[in-house]
């Protein structure tokens, strides 16, 4: 009885601890990830100069955007404004952020309040260079695709790409949820075998 009683409180405590690391930011490429990252393309904006992307949401809640970014020059004193717009142009969500954290050629993350029942839909993601030094860039990465369904735009100018971006949506994912799940059970399995190994 005592036996049974203590595997089922460590079924819980696995269960319960799966669950809650299974919450996680998950993102979601708009992108194709089969395409080399030695064939993507940049493109560089200046102060006072935008980049867009629009895209079909995968998701039915965004809390943020992931971009695949870098700077030509120093990452300080550089400032972004970003919004997210419904496809009436509404915009639902927005955001500034400085680059001081950027970490050139990777991912830069750029949150906001949630926006739900997205999936589906159609959004445009745009981002603004607040400040920055005249001879100093912020570059934006892109596939080198083309998709009806994605029209990425350099200061309104369309051109044949699309932006490395990913939707982030934080939500339980069932796959984390398995993966820590079956890792705790090996490792509980483990120990009971070497305590009465060792016993």
């Amino acid at each position: 009885m005592k036996k049974n009683l203590y595997w089922i409180i460590v079924g819980i405590i696995i269960i319960a601890f799966s669950g809650i690391y299974a919450v996680v930011n998950k993102n979601i490429s708009i992108y194709d990830k089969k395409i080399d990252t030695t064939n993507y393309v940049s493109y560089p904006i200046s102060a006072e100069n935008e980049i867009s992307q629009t895209f079909i949401s995968p998701e039915d809640k965004i809390n943020g955007i992931n971009v695949k970014m870098g700077v030509v020059g120093n990452q300080n004193n550089k400032k972004i404004a970003y919004k997210l717009n419904d496809e009436n142009g509404k915009t639902v969500a927005s955001g500034e952020a400085t680059l001081e954290k950027l970490k050139s050629g990777k991912f830069f993350y750029m949150r906001f309040d949630p926006v739900e029942n997205c999936k589906g839909k159609e959004y445009t993601f745009v981002i603004s260079v607040e400040e920055c030094e005249p001879t100093e860039q912020i570059v934006i990465y892109a596939t080198p695709e083309v998709d009806n369904d994605k029209t990425l735009k350099v200061n309104e100018n369309k051109v044949d790409s699309t932006m490395v971006l990913r939707v982030v949506n934080h939500r339980f994912d069932f796959e984390t949820f398995f993966v820590t799940a079956i890792f705790l059970i090996y490792v509980v399995g483990f120990i009971s075998w070497l305590s009465k190994v060792f016993k």
